[in-house]
């Protein structure tokens, strides 16, 4: 305890605090600019998992691309001066702050909060200034210790400009936010539903997730339904196989479908028109939102009506967004956009019919410049085409024959390249990748 205590005393002695918090900041702020450049000015950050795989969209794009390092949302977190001017003053006025005690723990808080999201994450790509990621802890903490240093300095001159500039600042959003607000038209959509079905009948919802999120408690607490999330199959055949296994185990007669999707299902019951707005996701803090749209369909099933149903033919594959029945031996999907292949994938083709048809195969994602995908491509185990595919967006186009296609069978695609390892180039990504397959598209010639 008394070895910890002299530490302490060490730490928190105003002339060492002096050192040790300068030269924090310098080296705070020069791993910012070299991460800033290479952010920006490099292909180094293009690859990332998760949440980050969306830095291509954003990295190797100049002085854009600062927008999204954390210091730079740190900062309009709070109205852009706060925190320069913060980092000036225990800078250039360490020895007089750090006389009070309180001042310099909180500079040691601020610091360490601040290392994290530098040294250790050095951009976020989808946040709005005082997120999750800053609001609890690290603003707060900002706050608290530029109102200390206000003080301790005596700088009564300086409170009304800042308080100016900060309320001009944030009234702009504010503002603009109110004069562009949010609707999303919601209650019509459940009204609609509810003058069509019945209280506590029983409703699958065949959707996106979007959908399953704003339907599924609304519908259950507004209109006493019974709600079953399906997923968001487009087979008819696996819709029929997941409906008719609920209503023989509830012993139903009837229900309702309501999808977004289902081109199989000709006559709906209802179709419904669903205009909402939102804003659009972005670094910057919104000033204007989009106009969208959804079409949902009703429909009212009975088991006759089930059983006759047929089998509904896929000409479209949204790799990476609820795919499971057609991918086998890819990488999880990311943000529902696209999969990684391995050195073997495969995709299942829910397509019957003898048709010469193109496969058009949507490509993204980065490659190294001295290690391109050479892909080769199997339909029905027979090898139908190869190509070199580098970095960025690829749509390639293979014709197949009628001969090929198996009749009345799903038809099984194969997709086979050589990998590269994304560890072996500075990036926190142990996988051996292919390539990344936003969708593929079936059309007949």
């Amino acid at each position: 305890m008394n070895k910890i205590n002299k530490i302490l005393d060490l730490v928190f002695n105003k002339k060492i605090s002096s050192v040790i918090i300068r030269i924090w900041i310098l080296l705070l702020i020069v791993f910012t600019v070299y991460k800033g450049y290479i952010l920006g000015w490099s292909e180094y950050m293009l690859v990332g998992e998760g949440a980050w795989s969306l830095r291509k969209y954003y990295a190797n794009k100049g002085l854009y691309s600062l927008q999204y390092l954390n210091i730079f949302s740190i900062m309009m977190a709070s109205a852009i001066i706060v925190l320069p001017l913060t980092l000036w003053f225990l800078f250039f006025k360490s020895r007089q702050l750090f006389k009070n005690p309180l001042i310099t723990y909180f500079s040691y808080s601020l610091l360490i909060c601040m290392s994290i999201y530098t040294f250790i994450r050095i951009d976020t790509p989808l946040n709005y200034y005082a997120s999750r990621y800053f609001l609890p802890v690290l603003i707060p903490v900002l706050i608290i210790l530029f109102i200390l240093i206000i003080s301790k300095l005596n700088l009564k001159f300086v409170i009304i400009p800042l308080i100016i500039i900060i309320c001009l600042f944030n009234f702009t959003y504010n503002i603009i936010l109110m004069q562009n607000p949010i609707f999303e038209g919601s209650f019509n959509l459940f009204n609609e539903i509810m003058e069509e079905a019945p209280k506590k009948s029983y409703i699958f919802l065949n959707t996106d997730s979007y959908s399953r999120k704003l339907l599924t408690l609304n519908l259950k607490y507004l209109g006493d339904f019974n709600v079953i999330y399906i997923g968001n199959g487009k087979s008819l055949n696996q819709i029929k196989n997941k409906i008719n296994l609920y209503l023989e185990e509830l012993k139903l007669e009837e229900c309702y479908l309501l999808s977004t999707s289902l081109s199989g299902l000709n006559k709906y019951y209802k179709k419904i028109d669903f205009t909402f707005h939102v804003f659009p996701q972005q670094i910057l803090y919104p000033t204007k939102n989009i106009l969208l749209s959804k079409n949902y369909f009703l429909y009212k099933l009975d088991r006759k009506k089930i059983t006759n149903l047929k089998i509904n033919e896929e000409t479209f594959y949204d790799i990476g967004n609820e795919d499971g029945i057609f991918v086998d031996n890819m990488y999880e999907a990311e943000n529902n956009k696209f999969r990684w292949t391995k050195n073997k994938s495969y995709v299942n083709l829910y397509y019957y019919k003898k048709n010469n048809i193109k496969l058009i195969i949507k490509m993204v994602g980065p490659r190294p410049k001295n290690n391109p995908a050479s892909v080769t491509i199997y339909f029905n185990d027979e090898k139908i085409d190869s190509f070199i595919k580098e970095s960025g967006d690829l749509e390639y186009t293979i014709y197949i024959p009628k001969d090929l296609i198996k009749d009345g069978e799903v038809q099984k695609l194969r997709i086979e390249s050589n990998t590269w390892n994304p560890s072996n180039y500075g990036y926190n990504d142990r996988r051996n990748l292919g390539v990344a397959i936003d969708w593929l598209k079936i059309e007949e010639v």
